[in-house]
């Protein structure tokens, strides 16, 4: 490979790592953090459902408010 050519394939090798870099700090990185708190959310979430299905199951009165708090309103 002459240096001309080698030349070529390092400017190539850069660029493309340059636009993944790119892409993991303003696209993946954000995202992944996003995807962090929605999990945590949904861990939440889930446990106060269990709880309330718990009470069920025993056959406890549940008032209204645990309910909101347990089922998310797009599920109710």
């Amino acid at each position: 490979m002459d240096i001309k050519k080698a030349n070529q394939f390092l400017e190539k090798k850069i660029e493309e790592l340059e636009t993944a870099i790119y892409q993991f700090d303003t696209i993946m990185k954000p995202r992944v953090e996003t995807d962090k708190i929605i999990l945590e959310r949904l861990r939440d979430q889930y446990g106060k459902m269990q709880v309330l299905m718990e009470k069920v199951k025993r056959g406890e009165p549940i008032k209204v408010e645990e309910y909101e708090e347990a089922v998310p309103k797009e599920l109710r």
